[in-house]
């Protein structure tokens, strides 16, 4: 797929990146102690209805 469709192949890995990204931070925040897991899972939903909907 690389060779044959390198330009959609980057969009899709970029894509990736970011959403694991999105996903990550919030996470690490829980982890720090800064945001408690219910505020993650909250933000976590809102990526979700934004992606999925």
């Amino acid at each position: 797929m690389l060779e044959s469709m390198p330009r959609e192949a980057r969009t899709e890995l970029e894509t990736t990146v970011d959403y694991y990204a999105d996903l990550f931070v919030p996470f690490l925040k829980v982890c720090q102690g800064k945001e408690s897991f219910v505020q993650v899972r909250e933000f976590i939903d809102e990526i979700y209805s934004f992606y999925f909907s």
